[in-house]
């Protein structure tokens, strides 16, 4: 599992038999970078991906072959999951008494991105009473900033409150198999529950599930998803 959290020293304890990707193709990097593999910039990939580029990642410590990123790897759709990425820097914050109307969120997300905040995993709960809560992730630089234009905003009026911010680690498993196989969630979901691991909060995209675990949870958690998928063989 070449891409699990691949530059950092903990790698060896997280994920002891963790092994390297001989290649993986543009859209996997691009998921495992921006879910916290700190193997590449986004936008780099982008680049890449834009004008089929094909580079190679390598270690800056040695002259051995590293893993190829291009745009059409070799039985792609036969390896469920690629990777599993780590990300250590993210912060939950929490929205209570929102008013239950259209708009209301929509005002908080405007307030984020006017303070140039990058949100990340959204849940919203069914409202009750005309009220609802809401929560969203952002990276732990930015959690300050983001409260500080809450507040402001719910100062000002603005229906509901500033909850309680926590740390959490967000795990996730990629793999462009995902699109042509089903149990992936499953399986995921299946590993955390066995190990005992609360989900705080879960989002999806087409090649990619990630999950918010306790930050004391985290460590397990990418190694019992490392192991359900096989990705030690």
């Amino acid at each position: 599992d070449w891409s699990s959290d691949v530059c950092s020293s903990d790698l060896p304890r997280i994920v002891p038999d963790a092994r390297k990707i001989t290649e993986i193709n543009y859209e996997e990097m691009l998921e495992l970078a921006s879910s916290g593999s700190k193997v590449m910039q986004t936008r780099a990939v982008e680049f890449a991906q834009k004008h089929d580029i094909p580079f190679e990642v390598r270690s800056s410590f040695s002259k051995k072959s590293g893993t190829m990123v291009k745009k059409k790897v070799k039985s792609l759709e036969d390896m469920l999951v690629s990777g599993v990425a780590t990300d250590k820097n993210q912060v939950r914050i929490s929205v209570t008494e929102l008013p239950d109307r259209p708009g209301a969120a929509a005002a908080v997300f405007k307030v984020m991105a006017d303070a140039g905040v990058i949100v990340d995993m959204i849940i919203q709960n069914v409202g009750r009473q005309g009220l609802a809560n809401l929560s969203f992730t952002v990276p732990s630089e930015d959690a300050f900033r983001a409260e500080k234009a809450l507040k402001e905003h719910f100062s000002d009026g603005n229906g509901g409150k500033l909850g309680k911010s926590t740390n959490i680690v967000k795990v996730s498993v990629v793999g462009v198999g995902m699109r042509s196989h089903s149990g992936v969630a499953a399986t995921f979901f299946d590993a955390l529950a066995n190990a005992g691991i609360n989900m705080l909060m879960i989002s999806t995209s087409e090649i990619k599930i990630s999950v918010a675990v306790e930050p004391d949870s985290g460590d397990e958690a990418t190694r019992v998803a490392h192991q359900a998928f096989g990705l030690g063989k």
